[in-house]
Protein backbone atom coordinates (compact mmCIF):
# COMPACT_ATOMS: atom_id res chain seq x y z
CA UNK A 1 0.00 0.00 0.00
CA UNK A 2 1.26 3.46 -0.83
CA UNK A 3 2.47 5.54 2.07
CA UNK A 4 0.71 8.78 2.93
CA UNK A 5 3.90 10.68 2.04
CA UNK A 6 3.99 9.10 -1.41
CA UNK A 7 0.35 9.98 -2.02
CA UNK A 8 0.96 13.61 -0.99
CA UNK A 9 4.08 13.74 -3.18
CA UNK A 10 2.08 12.40 -6.10
CA UNK A 11 -0.66 15.01 -5.54
CA UNK A 12 1.98 17.72 -5.42
CA UNK A 13 3.53 16.58 -8.70
CA UNK A 14 0.14 16.47 -10.40
CA UNK A 15 -0.66 19.98 -9.13
CA UNK A 16 2.66 21.29 -10.48
CA UNK A 17 1.99 19.72 -13.88
CA UNK A 18 -1.44 21.37 -13.91
CA UNK A 19 0.15 24.75 -13.13
CA UNK A 20 2.64 24.27 -15.96
CA UNK A 21 -0.27 23.64 -18.35
CA UNK A 22 -1.98 26.83 -17.17
CA UNK A 23 1.26 28.80 -17.61
CA UNK A 24 1.58 27.52 -21.17
CA UNK A 25 -1.85 28.85 -22.08
CA UNK A 26 -1.03 32.20 -20.47
CA UNK A 27 2.19 32.44 -22.48
CA UNK A 28 0.29 31.63 -25.69
CA UNK A 29 -2.35 34.26 -24.85
CA UNK A 30 0.23 36.97 -24.28
CA UNK A 31 1.95 36.05 -27.56
CA UNK A 32 -1.38 36.22 -29.42
CA UNK A 33 -2.02 39.73 -28.04
CA UNK A 34 1.48 40.75 -29.15
CA UNK A 35 0.90 39.46 -32.69
CA UNK A 36 -2.35 41.42 -32.92
CA UNK A 37 -0.45 44.53 -31.80
CA UNK A 38 2.21 43.94 -34.48
CA UNK A 39 -0.52 43.59 -37.11
CA UNK A 40 -2.12 46.82 -35.91
CA UNK A 41 1.28 48.50 -36.06
CA UNK A 42 1.79 47.37 -39.65
CA UNK A 43 -1.68 48.56 -40.59
CA UNK A 44 -0.99 51.97 -39.08
CA UNK A 45 2.39 52.27 -40.80
CA UNK A 46 0.97 51.32 -44.21
CA UNK A 47 -2.01 53.64 -43.77
CA UNK A 48 0.20 56.56 -42.72
CA UNK A 49 2.83 56.12 -45.43
CA UNK A 50 0.12 55.74 -48.07
CA UNK A 51 -1.55 58.93 -46.88
CA UNK A 52 1.92 60.52 -46.77
CA UNK A 53 1.53 61.29 -43.06
CA UNK A 54 4.98 59.78 -42.38
CA UNK A 55 8.13 59.66 -44.44
CA UNK A 56 9.44 56.57 -46.22
CA UNK A 57 12.39 56.50 -43.77
CA UNK A 58 10.02 56.53 -40.78
CA UNK A 59 8.01 53.76 -42.38
CA UNK A 60 11.11 51.60 -42.90
CA UNK A 61 12.29 52.27 -39.35
CA UNK A 62 8.87 51.30 -38.00
CA UNK A 63 8.78 48.08 -39.99
CA UNK A 64 12.27 47.16 -38.80
CA UNK A 65 11.32 47.96 -35.20
CA UNK A 66 8.29 45.69 -35.46
CA UNK A 67 10.46 42.90 -36.87
CA UNK A 68 13.01 43.26 -34.06
CA UNK A 69 10.24 43.29 -31.45
CA UNK A 70 8.82 40.13 -33.03
CA UNK A 71 12.24 38.43 -32.87
CA UNK A 72 12.67 39.39 -29.23
CA UNK A 73 9.19 38.34 -28.09
CA UNK A 74 9.33 35.13 -30.14
CA UNK A 75 12.66 34.19 -28.55
CA UNK A 76 11.26 34.79 -25.07
CA UNK A 77 8.08 32.84 -25.88
CA UNK A 78 9.97 29.84 -27.24
CA UNK A 79 12.39 29.92 -24.28
CA UNK A 80 9.51 29.93 -21.79
CA UNK A 81 7.79 27.06 -23.58
CA UNK A 82 10.97 24.97 -23.76
CA UNK A 83 11.57 25.65 -20.07
CA UNK A 84 8.02 24.53 -19.34
CA UNK A 85 8.58 21.31 -21.28
CA UNK A 86 11.79 20.67 -19.33
CA UNK A 87 9.96 21.25 -16.04
CA UNK A 88 7.11 19.00 -17.15
CA UNK A 89 9.58 16.22 -17.99
CA UNK A 90 11.19 16.61 -14.57
CA UNK A 91 7.82 16.35 -12.83
CA UNK A 92 6.86 13.43 -15.05
CA UNK A 93 10.06 11.63 -14.05
CA UNK A 94 9.28 12.26 -10.39
CA UNK A 95 5.73 11.00 -10.95
CA UNK A 96 7.06 7.86 -12.65
CA UNK A 97 9.47 7.22 -9.77
CA UNK A 98 6.67 7.61 -7.23
CA UNK A 99 4.36 5.30 -9.14
CA UNK A 100 7.11 2.78 -9.81
CA UNK A 101 8.44 2.66 -6.26
CA UNK A 102 5.16 2.67 -4.37
CA UNK A 103 2.69 1.11 -6.78
CA UNK A 104 4.86 -0.89 -9.17
CA UNK A 105 3.54 0.98 -12.23
CA UNK A 106 5.97 1.72 -15.08
CA UNK A 107 4.97 5.18 -16.37
CA UNK A 108 8.26 6.63 -17.57
CA UNK A 109 8.02 9.51 -20.05
CA UNK A 110 8.84 8.69 -23.66
CA UNK A 111 10.03 11.99 -25.10
CA UNK A 112 10.01 11.25 -28.82
CA UNK A 113 6.68 9.45 -28.80
CA UNK A 114 5.01 12.20 -26.77
CA UNK A 115 6.56 15.14 -28.60
CA UNK A 116 3.79 15.24 -31.19
CA UNK A 117 1.05 15.02 -28.55
CA UNK A 118 2.13 18.17 -26.69
CA UNK A 119 0.41 21.38 -27.64
CA UNK A 120 3.62 23.20 -26.65
CA UNK A 121 5.25 21.64 -29.71
CA UNK A 122 2.64 23.17 -31.99
CA UNK A 123 2.76 26.54 -30.28
CA UNK A 124 6.54 26.63 -30.72
CA UNK A 125 6.18 25.63 -34.39
CA UNK A 126 3.57 28.36 -34.93
CA UNK A 127 5.79 30.99 -33.29
CA UNK A 128 8.81 29.95 -35.36
CA UNK A 129 6.82 29.76 -38.61
CA UNK A 130 5.35 33.20 -37.95
CA UNK A 131 8.77 34.63 -37.22
CA UNK A 132 10.31 33.05 -40.32
CA UNK A 133 7.41 34.23 -42.49
CA UNK A 134 7.64 37.72 -41.04
CA UNK A 135 11.40 37.83 -41.67
CA UNK A 136 11.11 36.54 -45.24
CA UNK A 137 8.47 39.13 -46.07
CA UNK A 138 10.61 41.92 -44.65
CA UNK A 139 13.84 40.82 -46.36
CA UNK A 140 12.10 40.33 -49.71
CA UNK A 141 11.32 43.99 -49.62
CA UNK A 142 9.46 46.01 -47.09
CA UNK A 143 5.79 45.64 -48.05
CA UNK A 144 3.63 48.63 -48.61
Amino acid sequence: MASEFAVERYRYVLEQKRRLNEATFKIASVYQVFIVAVGAGYYTLVKDVTAQDISEASYRAGVLALLLANVFVSAITVSLLVGGIASWLSYKQEEAETLGKDLGIDDRPHLIRRLLSWYETYIILAVLCGLIGHSVIIWQGIPR
